[in-house]
């Protein structure tokens, strides 16, 4: 059968663990002699720094709870609004990184019977708003909470994604084991790169003026987390970004295909205007164009 044939049947397999797939991954890696798959490999068995660039499926929306102490007594389990915090804080009520490794992953889902996972913050972090979210009412401790389907997901996430690169190396190599000589390195490259990394890179160069777009994003069908992400690396404000959220939603319940209707259509029409506000007619359609780009991937759909 071959180490491909046995990441085929192990991916399959719901009993055989990530960890085990990802290691034979690395040897399928190396002898490719693929730098790129053996870095993600890598990543997801050992975790990823906090300097590294994450996968979409490691970023999701959270929200963050507290409890909160008086005189009177204690409250548990109490929603912190981002909009009482600090901007260059909000992230911690709203958006959670996953770092560990896969297998601390699959131990957190096995072994978390409340169905969610607690990220606590830091104790600074609990200090500085004690007072900041009620006046009668002091934040004792608080916490970044993920639901285990959330994690679920991104496990699920990269188990197909093992799964679907061994079937594709299979069409390629036919019987014989993998070797940078049986598999020709440009397809395996992009191999890993659609299916590996997966999604569309949404490109855009600098431009004149103060409008300066962001090298390289990944939007990820669905996920709009990673299209949120793309939007504010392009110069799109977090309020224009509630808004393509809203008219989505909307156009899904008037039953467009996808959720692209007019409310879409007429967010993407002034898209340009929300990014380039200097630099000419060009700066705004490339914004446009950047932005369209990226919602149209996040709805499954080809460019507008």
């Amino acid at each position: 059968m071959g180490i491909v044939g046995d990441i085929v049947d192990g991916a399959i397999d719901d009993n055989v663990k990530l960890a085990t797939l990802l290691r034979k991954l690395l040897i399928v890696g190396e002898r490719l002699q693929n730098d790129e798959l053996k870095t993600w490999v890598l990543h997801e068995l050992n975790g990823y720094d906090g300097d590294d660039q994450l996968p979409p499926y490691r970023q999701m929306n959270i929200s963050a709870k507290g409890v909160f102490v008086s005189i009177v007594g204690q409250m548990n389990d109490q929603p912190l609004q981002a909009s009482v915090m600090q901007k260059e804080h909000q992230w911690w009520a709203t958006s959670a990184s996953l770092l560990g490794t896969i297998a601390s992953l699959e131990t957190l889902v096995v072994g978390e019977p409340n169905g969610r996972v607690m990220l606590e913050w830091p104790a600074d972090l609990v200090a500085f708003y004690s007072k900041k979210f009620s006046t009668d009412w002091h934040l004792n401790r608080a916490w970044q909470e993920i639901p285990i389907n959330a994690v679920n997901g991104l496990l699920d996430t990269v188990r197909t994604r093992i799964l679907q690169f061994a079937l594709e190396l299979q069409k390629e190599l036919g019987d014989a084991e993998p070797s940078s000589q049986a598999a020709p390195p440009e397809a395996v490259n992009n191999a890993v790169q659609t299916i590996i990394y997966g999604g569309n890179n949404i490109i855009s160069p600098t431009i004149a003026g103060n409008v300066q777009f962001i090298g390289e994003q990944t939007v990820v069908q669905g996920d709009f987390f990673s299209l949120s992400s793309a939007l504010s690396a392009i110069g799109v404000d977090q309020t224009h970004v509630t808004e393509l959220e809203s008219a989505i939603s909307a156009d899904k319940a008037e039953g467009a295909d996808k959720g692209y209707g007019e409310k879409v259509k007429g967010w993407l029409a002034k898209a340009g205007t929300y990014v380039a506000t200097e630099g000419g007619k060009a700066a705004v359609e490339l914004a446009k164009n950047a932005a369209t780009k990226a919602v149209m991937t996040y709805l499954g759909m080809p460019p507008a």
